[in-house]
């Protein structure tokens, strides 16, 4: 009986038994860290293969879609819109499409109206000699 036990104890604390159990929990660590590896190669493939997708797709896009169909040529437009004209800076141009402001129709009317006076006086000046007599 005590033999059996004795043999229990060795069985339970005994070297082999904790050289076996550390051997497993090498071997499950060694697997679970292959697998976040391969996973980790998984996704890395997967995103390399996303963006040549998305290249291939673009240069598609751009250049035969437009070239196969009015229907292709109007969704790379709404896609891609065009960029703008350059604006032009000429000061005229800026001028004339500002809008006026309530100083400067003030102003136009002030000179109009000096200016119709000036063409009365002059009127007056060199009027004709019918006038004068």
């Amino acid at each position: 009986m005590g033999s059996k036990i004795r043999q229990i104890f060795r069985d339970l604390f005994g070297s082999r038994v904790i050289a076996n159990l550390e051997l497993q929990l090498l071997q499950l660590r060694h697997d679970f860290e292959s697998r976040l590896h391969d996973k980790d190669l998984i996704i890395a493939d997967l995103r390399a293969e996303k963006a040549l997708m998305l290249g291939r797709m673009s240069i598609y896009e751009n250049t035969i879609m437009p070239l196969a169909s009015r229907a292709g040529a109007q969704v790379v437009a709404a896609t891609n819109p065009t960029t703008p004209k350059k604006p032009n800076f000429a000061i005229a141009d800026i001028m004339s499409q500002m809008p006026k402001t309530r100083w400067e129709i003030e102003q136009e009317k002030f000179y109009a109206a000096r200016d119709a006076e000036d063409a009365e006086k002059e009127k007056q000046k060199n009027g004709t000699p019918a006038d004068r007599s």
